[in-house]
C-alpha cells in the first residue's frame, strides 16, 4: 500500500481524533483507580481523579475504523480481520493513554514539563503501538511488527506538543500519520 495515502488518511484520523476529543470532552468519565500505588486516570492535589474515556477511546476508534476499511477493501483484511483490527485500535489506544498517565504518576516528581510528557509519551507510544503492531502482524501477516513498534514510540515523543500553541491537534496528526504509514506495504491476504 502507498505510504503517502495511508499517511494522508492517518492524518485524518488524528485531526478528527482531536476534534472529537474537543466536541466529547468529559461527557463520560471514568473513576481514577490506583493499583500497586500507580494512578489510572490523572493525579491532582495528591488524589487520583477520573480520565476522561473520549480520550482513551475515540482516537483508536477513529483511526481502527477507517483503517480497517481500507485494509478490508484493498483485500488485505477479511470482514472478521476488519472487526477485530478496529477493536484492537481501541484496545491499544485505552493502554497507550493508561500507560502515559501512570508513567506521568510515576515520574511526576522526577521530570516536569514538555520533557516529562515527550517520556510518557514516549512509554505510551510504545504500549500503544506494540499493541496495535502485534495485532497488525497477526491480521496483515508477514508485516514485520518491530517497525510499527518504532514509530510508535518514537512518535510518542511528540506528546511533548501538547502543551504548545499547536497541542493536541499537532499531537494527533503528526502520531497517527506517522504510525499510518508504518502499516504501508502490507501485501494482500492469502487466499485459501
Amino acid at each position: 500500500m502507498n505510504a503517502h495515502r495511508l499517511a494522508l488518511l492517518g492524518a485524518a484520523t488524528g485531526g478528527a481524533s482531536a476534534l472529537a476529543i474537543l466536541a466529547f470532552s468529559r461527557l463520560i468519565e471514568a473513576p481514577g483507580i490506583e493499583v500497586l500505588g500507580v494512578c489510572i486516570g490523572l493525579r491532582l492535589f495528591a488524589m487520583c481523579n477520573g480520565a476522561d474515556l473520549t480520550v482513551y477511546v475515540l482516537p483508536g476508534l477513529l483511526f481502527g475504523v477507517p483503517f480497517a476499511g481500507v485494509f478490508l477493501a484493498s483485500g488485505r483484511l477479511s470482514l472478521p480481520g476488519g472487526i477485530v483490527f478496529g477493536l484492537t485500535s481501541v484496545i491499544a489506544n485505552a493502554a497507550a493513554v493508561a500507560a502515559s498517565l501512570a508513567a506521568r504518576d510515576l515520574l511526576g516528581h522526577v521530570v516536569h514539563g514538555p520533557l516529562q510528557l515527550a517520556v510518557t509519551g514516549a512509554i505510551g507510544g510504545a504500549v500503544g503501538g506494540g499493541l496495535l503492531a502485534l495485532g497488525v502482524r497477526r491480521l496483515l501477516v508477514p508485516l514485520a511488527w518491530m517497525r510499527p513498534w518504532a514509530v510508535g514510540t518514537a512518535l510518542g515523543l511528540l506528546l511533548a506538543l501538547w502543551e504548545t500553541g499547536v497541542g493536541m491537534f499537532a499531537f494527533y496528526i503528526l502520531w497517527q500519520a506517522g504510525y499510518a504509514a508504518a502499516l504501508a506495504g502490507v501485501p494482500p491476504r492469502r487466499s485459501d
